[in-house]
């Protein structure tokens, strides 16, 4: 017998079996859900007997309709408990005791009716006694015939447990032998194919001559006989085609021995060609990687939201973004071998467009928002411009532009700088009437606690003149209205000024002041404006500084720039603050419980202040411990003209 009709004969016969299994389990259970009626219905029976005994005594001492209607009702429950139960009872020893216990229940019904009669026609003591003793007769042997069939039910039910188990474990041991004899086969067909694979890797090792030998008459045995074919058919295509290469390479020594003096020559050649495509490839891989680089530039641009145009080095447009188009009204057609004079307003700064057109080769990176840009249909914008140049070995291949439309930001900002302006100039005549009239109080005799309050207003009135002033300058640089008027400033004269102009304040706190400051060093610069920088820094720094602290003041020049540092050892700029120390009316966050005068625009101004003049500003503040400003401004007109750029 083969291994599949072997391996088919198992699983049918497992599945029989387990067929089978099921089949005697839904067997049992059904047979077990009948003896639960049977054992049910029985002791219903016999409990509706004991009911009626109790009723039919009752109602003996006590006659009742009640009784008498509930003792029927009960009669008439048992009787249908006999009727439901009849067609379960069919074995004989069974269905005789059933028959007996349905006879004594009709006839309880007639003895009952007789009983009824018997005490309601008032027939005597002797005959109630004689019907009440025939139905304690009838009712024990009902009961007796019920608990009889309750054991032969409870008999039956451990015979078809015991028969159950008796099958299941026959049925198991079966299944068992099936499972084993399956595994049997399946180890003895795994051995074979374990036997046979360990063959064919030998043969795979390259021994061609090696065979499997046959000792299997299945289906493995045919394999292994295939198998065996195909390797002789093998090692006779191997042994055909090593003639063939032996001819041939004999034929090729010929040949190479013929040509040797042609070999040397032969290899160069070919060492060349190899070489040639090499570089070939390398050359092909760095285009397409270019190419790839290009299409996706080329995909950014196009997509981007900003407006982009490309133009040679003398600013001839070669490539122009949808965005610009849209922005321009211009096509690409329109625009392409133009130069920037096509859409840039004759209303410009002329010093700026001098400067736009003039930039030199080594100035990488251009940016103003004081552009102004003329669509196609006339209509004008402001715009923020930026030009980048690409380079190569030190010259200018292309300059990239890229351009925003500014004009509702300009707008903005120029109605709220009018705004402020405006509100300022209102506030300032009638502050300064009110200063004045508050000046005149502190002169005149008031009382301590009147006198008090007066000056606090005047002390009041005097910051926010301060703060007006503050906006107002904030406002004329804004709208560009404030210029520079740079002089030749002594540093150590205008720190000077500076540190007699709020020594009192010094004073009062105790702090220790030192200045290094050489008298040499002079700068280029507004002086007014410079005194503004500076006077914003020192009072904040005699401001937040503890009493008893100290202030720092350093300034050194080199060759093209002079540096101003003002440090202290005052209350520090919390790390989450410092990002927005240049922003309008900040204040930080550590110091807004301090009573300290404070408008919050102080810094914004000196930050606005020291771009106006050409300087840059950065700070370095750990909170508790101090901050240091340091500045920076060109030495020299020309180098201020650098740092603008």
């Amino acid at each position: 017998m083969n291994i599949s009709t072997k391996l088919r004969l198992s699983s049918v016969a497992t599945t029989l079996f387990v067929l089978l299994f099921i089949c005697v389990t839904l067997s049992h259970i059904y047979d077990l859900n009948i003896l639960n009626q049977k054992q049910q219905l029985s002791e219903g029976i016999i409990s509706n007997s004991f009911q009626l005994i109790a009723l039919r005594d009752e109602y003996i001492w006590h006659p009742s309709v009640e009784l008498k209607a509930q003792w029927m009702n009960q009669y008439t429950m048992m009787m249908k408990l006999f009727i439901e139960a009849k067609p379960l009872f069919a074995i004989a020893e069974e269905h005789t005791l059933f028959e007996k216990s349905l006879e004594a229940s009709v006839a309880t019904g007639d003895l009952y009716h007789q009983l009824v009669q018997s005490i309601e026609q008032r027939k005597g003591m002797a005959v109630t006694e004689e019907l009440k003793t025939q139905l304690s007769l009838i009712a024990r042997n009902r009961v007796s015939n019920m608990l009889r069939l309750s054991d032969l039910i409870r008999t039956e039910e451990r015979a078809i447990e015991r028969t159950f188990l008796s099958i299941m474990v026959l049925l198991g041991a079966i299944i068992v032998l099936l499972s084993l004899l399956s595994y049997l086969i399946s180890r003895s067909m795994s051995r074979a194919l374990l036997r046979m694979t360990r063959e064919t890797q030998i043969f795979g090792a390259g021994n061609l001559q090696h065979r499997i030998p046959i000792v299997r008459q299945d289906e493995i045995g045919n394999l292994e006989q295939q198998f065996n074919a195909m390797a002789q058919t093998l090692e006779d295509f191997t042994a055909g085609l090593a003639r063939k290469i032996a001819e041939k390479t004999k034929e090729l020594d010929q040949k190479v021995h013929e040509v040797g003096d042609k070999n040397s020559l032969l290899e160069e050649s070919k060492r060349a060609m190899q070489n040639l495509l090499e570089d070939l490839q390398n050359t092909a891989k760095r285009l397409e990687q270019e190419s790839i680089n290009a299409r996706k530039f080329e995909q950014a641009v196009q997509a981007s939201g900003d407006a982009i145009a490309i133009a040679l080095s003398d600013l001839t447009y070669i490539y122009v973004n949808p965005a610009w188009c849209h922005s321009t009204g211009y096509s690409p057609k329109e625009v392409l071998g133009q130069n920037p004079h096509l859409v840039l307003s004759n209303k410009m700064n002329a010093k700026l467009m001098e400067q736009f057109f003039a930039r030199r080769e080594e100035e990488a990176v251009f940016h103003s928002d004081e552009f102004i840009f003329r669509r196609k249909d006339g209509t004008e914008y402001e715009a923020e411009e930026m030009e980048y140049c690409i380079r190569e070995q030190g010259k200018t291949l292309f300059k990239v532009f890229i351009h925003r439309n500014i004009s509702e930001r300009k707008r903005a900002d120029r109605a709220k700088t009018e705004y402020i302006s405006l509100a300022s100039h209102q506030l300032r005549t009638p502050l300064t009437e009110i200063r004045w009239a508050l000046s005149n109080l502190k002169q005149g005799s008031l009382p301590q606690e009147q006198r008090m309050i007066v000056e606090a207003a005047h002390q009041a009135a005097g910051h926010m003149a301060e703060t007006i002033k503050a906006m107002l300058t904030i406002s004329h640089m804004e709208t560009g209205e404030l210029k520079p008027e740079p002089t030749d400033a002594v540093l150590q004269s205008v720190f000077n000024d500076i540190l007699h102009l709020y020594d009192t304040m010094r004073q009062e706190k105790a702090l220790k002041l030192t200045v290094d400051c050489p008298e040499s060093i002079r700068m280029h610069a507004d002086a007014q404006l410079l005194k503004e920088i500076l006077s914003n820094l020192v009072t904040n720094a005699y401001k937040y500084t503890p009493a008893g602290g100290s202030v720092r003041i350093a300034v050194r020049k080199d060759a093209e720039h002079v540096t101003i540092e003002i440090a202290d050892t005052g209350c520090g700029i919390p790390q989450s603050d410092q990002r927005r120390v240049s922003e309008k009316f900040f204040r930080a966050s550590n110091v807004l419980h301090q009573e300290q005068e404070g408008s919050g625009i102080g810094l914004h101004m000196t930050y606005a202040l020291t771009k106006l003049l050409g300087g840059t500003i950065s700070f370095v503040s750990q909170e508790g411990k101090g901050t240091t400003f340091s500045l920076s401004f060109p030495a020299s007109p020309a180098d201020r003209h650098k740092v603008g750029n």
